[in-house]
């Protein structure tokens, strides 16, 4: 059950930095804004999201990670339904700022929360689905908000997901474990932590590869898009469609359990890494749509192996200080999706895939030279 309402709850705070892509257009129509300004507000949206990682992680280790969890998803609900009542593109603007912020409160505390109270079996598949609620809440935001629009005016998509997450905050509240309130944190110092995770070295290269992997996902779907858009002329629902389909290589987050139990973490990530470089260059090959539409689906399904055996990595390379060790593998990770627009805007379709595929080759190398050991499937301080 904390599983399923975790996974429900990083789908949802997730989508929020998607419902916006559907609404730009008619946003701009209502407040007489250019669509650059309008499409601003997401972005806006997205580097307050990075921003409060650095916040919310340290106070998760402070006040505890339920605590952070249930009130950061009770403000996210206020804030959103605030934002619904927009009168102009500047206070939309405003509180998309302060959405964001507020959203990330939640990644840092619940994998933090995983790592302090599953075992390391469950720990891995709870990793696992939060991980693929955040990458299909990519699609699926946008799914909910152009369904809202189709029935209620731009307001209800707000209004209905601030009601989701004041729902979510109670259910969290309810089912969520009180977590043990920073003693670790407050003995040391956050500094001190922090430094210790710098001078590890291993954990740094995990970073590195933590930055390539939202990067190249933002990349590929953003440049996809304007490729099939300006070259094959493709419609915005057909461009939508194919996006959509990608969301079945998701199903790849099924083989990250088989695969821990039989590789260390190091080598599924590379594994994961390496789906994602073949799956990435068969455009390059022959850039048609049956071609894209595989290699989205291959894409997905690496990026759904790679990133939970990645967190899981982090946590391991951590040990104690997992907890900071996650936020700031969150935080990485995110400042790495905000490159991802500005790569896949560098030059053409094959320009871009070359790019990336030489990012990921860097990504694998790095993952082999991290020494880890074979996951360990304890079973100490179950849920």
């Amino acid at each position: 059950m904390i599983t399923f309402i975790l996974t429900l709850s990083a789908l949802m705070v997730i989508s929020s930095m998607y419902i916006l892509i559907p609404l730009i257009n008619q946003l701009s129509e209502i407040f007489n804004s250019p669509s650059y300004l309008t499409a601003s507000v997401n972005s806006i949206f997205s580097l307050f999201y990075a921003i409060g990682f650095l916040f919310f992680g340290p106070l998760s280790e402070k006040y505890g990670k339920k605590q952070v969890i249930v009130f950061g998803m009770f403000l996210l609900s206020i804030v959103t339904l605030i934002a619904g009542s927009s009168k102009s593109i500047e206070f939309l603007f405003v509180c998309r700022a302060f959405q964001g912020f507020v959203a990330a409160s939640f990644a840092p505390a619940a994998f933090a929360y995983i790592f302090e109270f599953f075992s390391s079996e469950k720990r891995m598949v709870a990793t696992t689905w939060i991980t693929t609620g955040f990458l299909a809440a990519g699609i699926i935001g946008q799914i909910i908000s152009s369904v809202l629009i189709q029935i209620f005016s731009w307001e209800y998509v707000f209004w209905i997901f601030a009601l989701a997450y004041a729902i979510l905050s109670l259910m969290n509240n309810q089912v969520l474990i009180s977590s043990s309130v920073g003693k670790k944190a407050g003995r040391e110092g956050i500094a001190k932590i922090v430094r210790r995770l710098i001078q590890n070295n291993s954990l740094v290269k995990a970073y590195a590869i933590g930055f390539t992997l939202l990067l190249s996902y933002v990349a590929l779907y953003s440049s996809i898009g304007n490729y099939l858009s300006t070259v094959l002329h493709f419609s915005k629902s057909e461009i939508f469609n194919i996006r959509a389909i990608g969301i079945i290589g998701m199903s790849g987050s099924l083989l990250v359990r088989p695969l821990t139990s039989k590789y260390n973490l190091s080598k599924s990530v590379a594994l994961g890494i390496s789906i994602m470089i073949i799956s990435v260059t068969f455009p390059i090959i022959i850039a048609t749509k049956e071609v894209i539409i595989l290699s989205l689906i291959c894409f997905v399904a690496g990026i759904s192996v790679t990133i939970p055996c990645l967190i899981a990595l982090v946590g391991q390379l951590a040990g104690s200080d997992s907890g900071l060790a996650v936020t700031g593998y969150t935080f990485i990770t995110f400042v790495g999706a905000s490159v991802g627009p500005f790569i896949a805007n560098a030059g053409e379709f094959k320009l871009v895939i070359i790019v990336l595929v030489s990012i990921l080759c860097i990504a694998l190398v790095t993952a082999l030279k991290i020494e880890d050991t074979k996951l360990q499937l304890q079973h100490t301080n179950p849920i």
